[in-house]
């Protein structure tokens, strides 16, 4: 809670909860110029809270509080998408070095059964991959034998 009073500049309130509206929370400007972070309870005999609304109505909060969200939603929206793009990253760059260590493996490496490699090429996740390298192996060997 601040006591700041009538000296304090509150700035952007915005309520804590929007669907209770117990609490607001509010930048505040202090006298010597700092800002801090305050949560004022929804209370007609709290002086912070009175002090409050010399400055902002209940629709300014109302206001904020819509822009607020709004504002959380959009960033949401955006660190999903971040988040979806760096797995696919992850997923791909785990394919892509799987691949690589079947291409390693000699029986691979060293056969001419282009299907076997274009197969391994095409996998789209790491257990494919294992699948066409065991079967194209196996085939390889029973065409030996």
């Amino acid at each position: 809670m601040v006591k700041g009073g009538l000296n304090m500049k509150y700035i952007n309130p915005r309520w804590l909860i929007p669907e209770t509206r117990k609490q607001i929370e509010v930048d505040c400007l202090n006298n010597d110029g700092t800002r801090q972070r305050s949560i004022i309870p929804r209370d007609e005999r709290n002086s912070d809270y009175q002090s409050l609304l010399i400055q902002h109505s209940i629709e300014i909060i109302e206001k904020n509080t819509q822009e607020s969200v709004r504002i959380w939603r959009e960033e949401k929206v955006r660190r999903d998408q971040e988040d979806r793009e760096k797995d696919e990253r992850a997923h791909n760059e785990a394919l892509f070095l799987a691949k690589l260590e079947i291409f390693d493996m000699d029986e691979v490496k060293n056969s001419t059964n282009k299907d076997l490699k274009r197969q391994i090429r095409k996998s789209k996740n790491k257990t494919e991959v294992l699948i066409n390298a065991i079967i194209g192996i196996i085939n390889e060997r029973n065409k030996t034998n």
